[in-house]
């Protein structure tokens, strides 16, 4: 499944990314924000794509 998150560098958009990236089912996740993070909160997974 992929997934796109909006607000992905906000609160709620970092907490549904630690979910999704142990989630088995996710094979990609867009990450939708006005900012780039300062930090990668989750290790991603190397069967999730990254760009």
């Amino acid at each position: 499944m992929r997934v796109a998150v909006t607000g992905a560098t906000g609160n709620v958009g970092t907490a549904i990314l630690k979910v999704l990236a142990q989630t088995p089912e996710v094979t990609s996740v867009v990450g939708i924000a006005r900012r780039m993070p300062r930090y990668w909160p989750v290790s991603i997974p190397s069967s999730i794509s990254r760009g």
